[in-house]
């Protein structure tokens, strides 16, 4: 059993390191060596890893969804390294790293809370990011049609005293399409 278990570390083993234990037969010896000599590293690398996960911020202009995977990414790393990161501290670094832009949904999220899931948190976030996107989508059709509307026609000026149709403002509805297509005709000539 000692020697399958001793052949089974060494064939796991790069050259440089199998030098190094290759005198020794019992499997307990070639573990603890291997112990002392891998383990500072992994120290290392906890503390790089922590100090990467302590000092992430996420700068205004990165995407939240960029910025969620390189915080996932870490997290990983560190579980990989057997680091045990609570539910908690995960919601709590991750908002903590979020710029001031998101100061309102996280004084949300922790407003009479006794406890934060990470998964709730990160899926309050991602709906925010689509509010923020529609938001933005919506004021692009506001100005198309506004643009659309500033010839001094009666019809015009009607419409634009009552303001855009709800239809204006959906993706992809052809009125959009149309003005869109009018205010790009427009600037080009």
């Amino acid at each position: 059993m000692k020697d399958m278990a001793t052949s089974t570390i060494l064939s796991c083993l790069v050259n440089n390191t199998l030098l190094e234990v290759l005198s020794l037969t019992d499997p307990v010896e070639i573990w603890d060596k291997l112990e002392t000599r891998y383990k500072s590293k992994l120290l290392m690398s906890r503390l790089y890893l922590k100090n990467r996960l302590f000092g992430l911020q996420m700068m205004e202009e990165v995407d939240f969804n960029q910025h969620l995977d390189e915080f996932n990414k870490i997290i990983m790393e560190l579980t990989s390294l057997e680091v045990k990161i609570e539910d908690e501290d995960k919601s709590l670094l991750l908002l903590a790293s979020l710029p001031s832009s998101y100061y309102n949904i996280v004084t949300t999220l922790l407003f009479e809370k006794e406890t934060l899931k990470f998964d709730e948190v990160v899926a309050t976030l991602l709906m925010n990011e689509m509010w923020r996107a529609n938001n933005g989508f919506q004021m692009m059709v506001r100005w198309l049609w506004l643009q659309m509307n500033t010839v001094g026609d009666e019809d015009n000026q009607k419409r634009r005293r009552k303001g855009p149709n709800v239809q204006d403002q959906v993706v992809g509805s052809s009125s959009v399409v149309t003005a869109m297509k009018k205010v790009i005709l427009r600037s080009i000539v």
